[in-house]
């Protein structure tokens, strides 16, 4: 009898320590601190083999929620952005994964900041790359703004009328991420006018 409860309780140890490692992972990453977010963005395992840097202004805790909120997506996107041949990929929008993570592609001439508006999206967050080109994009936070344009559910766009904001230079291999709380303002021209290739992967927020 004393063996039975001697291998009853070495049986309850080990699934207690199964059930201790098993734990879901994505529930640890969310209680993640500060600066455990920091030394897990700035190894970039979530970015995978890209030769692409994260621009500085891609905030850091932000970014930790979002990811880990639906990891599977996000890989996927990450996945899109080192593997595809953008030189080459058509103008236009292309599914990767239905209507929760798509690419549009578009083409155009940078603008003068009167020309364009600023804008931010609740639905989607945006992984911005320009393919070729250069351009300013204009970012602020939401106390800085205005709404200019109601919310269009449709496009899942707002767009703002700003009192500050500050011009982030966007080129070949760098990406930026805004989130629904950015306020951003794409194709602003940095010296005259240039043509544009650009990127914009939609990732479904959860």
């Amino acid at each position: 009898m004393k063996t039975f409860y001697k291998y009853l309780s070495a049986f309850l140890l080990l699934a207690l320590v199964n059930l201790s490692c098993s734990k879901p992972k994505d529930k640890d990453n969310m209680n993640m601190t500060e600066e455990e977010i920091s030394d897990w963005y700035s190894q970039k395992k979530w970015l995978g083999q890209s030769q692409l840097d994260p621009h500085p202004s891609i905030e850091q805790e932000a970014f930790a929620k979002y990811y880990f909120s639906n990891q599977q997506l996000w890989d996927k996107a990450f996945d899109y952005l080192n593997h595809t041949d953008f030189d080459n990929l058509e103008l236009g929008i292309h599914e990767i994964q239905g209507r929760e993570l798509f690419v549009m592609v578009t083409a155009y001439d940078t603008k003068l900041p009167e020309e364009v508006f600023f804008e931010n999206h609740k639905n989607y967050t945006d992984i911005q790359y320009v393919v070729t080109g250069r351009e300013y994009i204009g970012l602020t936070d939401i106390e800085s703004t205005k709404i200019r344009t109601p919310y269009e559910e449709e496009r899942d766009i707002t767009f703002y009328e700003v009192t500050g904001s500050i011009n982030l230079s966007a080129h070949p291999g760098t990406f930026f991420i805004f989130f629904p709380h950015n306020v951003h303002c794409p194709a602003l021209r940095i010296d005259q006018a240039e043509k544009v290739k650009k990127i914009v992967i939609k990732v479904k927020n959860k």
